[in-house]
């Protein structure tokens, strides 16, 4: 039964729809982004870099911090769900973590995911509750897209769509808007958790479905906000920014392409482009690029890199004094070699390992210090007796002063 079961899973054809969709979405992407590149010159993308001020560059960075700390909103309401009690540093360090390196990599249920089992499960967190955990924050996350979808089909303009699809299209974002007041309901309403196979989860209070959806407009609003400051002062609505940029992250969030790469720029040239420069707006893109996804996965790298090492510092030890071994056998005995010092040997008759280079350097010095002592006395002696007759030299010259000093000796 369980194999027909799994042999019935791979050969089901819908396992490809998603692939092939990101394929086509890709492919898409890349036309759009070649077509509307043709028009631009490297020169002009140069000097519209030029023209970012650094006011704004630092209004990028601000917000992007904002944003990424907005994103760990989710996680923080998801421990208040599941009634765990951890450190906020701790839910705060790995949800970024989780984040920088799921925005970039792409696939979070693989990437992100894994990153913050790493910690969590170190932390005390059970399998089932981090199970919980990452339906929950997901869930929220991908409730807020779609309300934020419905917005933007309800209340953006449309201009580049023909007047007969405009209708539909407002009537699919008022069914995806009613989803925010109907998840609500339905977490006041059912009280009995809901169960698939052997999982149990807990619908959360409306208060709390409240807050997801607070945290999720939040997290829409300032990440279209990075953009917004990184483009022209003023010269493009926030709206008219926002509904491109929603447009655009939910095409790279559905074709699982890494960041978006691609997908993210062809559609804001396709839904901004009449509007601004093509240089202008791929400078911001390409700055927005580097703020946003490039530094934080370098800096969540780097955090990672250290944690293994941390969490490794006994193997890393060993292989220091590993390292100090190889050293003292290659460069340090060159040396010794050369100072005429022989190695350390190892004694057969008592097991214990006797350094004969360090003996032989005891027995001169005890030689030397033997040697000193038989000739301390006679030393003595004669530094007295030149001191004595010094001291009658200078006596006699000073009392007969026309005497020759043959005389005064």
């Amino acid at each position: 039964m369980d194999n027909r079961l799994v042999t019935s899973t791979r050969r089901s054809p819908g396992r490809w729809i998603s692939p092939i969709l990101g394929i086509l979405i890709f492919i898409a992407a890349l036309t759009v982004l070649r077509r509307e590149l043709a028009t631009v010159s490297f020169a002009e993308v140069r000097d519209a870099l030029t023209t970012l001020t650094r006011n704004r560059i630092a209004l990028a960075v601000l917000f992007t911090t904002l944003h990424y700390l907005i994103l760990t909103g989710y996680e923080q309401l998801a421990f208040l769900h599941l009634r765990k009690e951890l450190v906020r540093w701790r839910v705060i360090a790995a949800s970024w973590l989780g984040y920088a390196i799921s925005n970039s990599v792409g696939v979070p249920v693989l990437s992100g995911t894994t990153v913050r089992y790493r910690f969590y499960a170190r932390w005390g967190i059970t399998t089932g509750d981090f199970a919980r955990l990452v339906v929950f924050y997901s869930s929220a996350f991908v409730l807020g897209m779609v309300v934020i979808a419905g917005w933007g089909l309800v209340f953006l303009p449309l201009d580049q769509i023909g007047g007969v699809m405009q209708v539909p299209l407002r009537a699919v974002g008022i069914v995806l808007l009613l989803f925010a007041p109907g998840y609500v309901m339905f977490c006041a309403l059912r009280s009995s958790p809901i169960q698939v196979g052997g999982f149990r989860m807990t619908l959360p209070s409306p208060r709390l479905a409240i807050s997801h959806l607070v945290v999720s407009a939040a997290d829409w609003i300032v990440g279209a906000t990075i953009v917004y400051v990184l483009l022209s002062d003023g010269s493009l609505p926030f709206m008219l920014v926002m509904g491109a940029f929603v447009s655009a992250q939910l095409l790279g969030l559905v074709s699982n392409v890494p960041g978006g790469l691609g997908i993210f720029e062809g559609t804001m040239l396709l839904t901004l482009g009449t509007r601004i420069s093509h240089a202008e707006l791929i400078s911001a893109l390409l700055v927005y690029r580097i703020i946003y996804y490039l530094l934080p996965l370098m800096l969540a790298l780097t955090v990672l890199a250290l944690d293994e090492l941390w969490m490794r510092r006994g193997e890393v030890v060993r292989f220091g004094q590993s390292l100090q071994a190889l050293l003292h056998r290659t460069v340090y005995g060159r040396a010794r070699a050369k100072l005429h010092i022989t190695e350390p040997l190892a004694s057969k008759s008592t097991g214990s390992r006797e350094l004969v280079g360090v003996g032989e350097i005891g027995r001169r010095t005890r030689r030397f210090r033997s040697k000193f002592r038989r000739t301390r006395v006679p030393l003595r002696t004669g530094m007295r007796f030149r001191i004595a007759r010094r001291n009658r030299l200078r006596h006699a010259q000073r009392h007969s002063p026309h005497q020759s000093n043959a005389d005064a000796v």
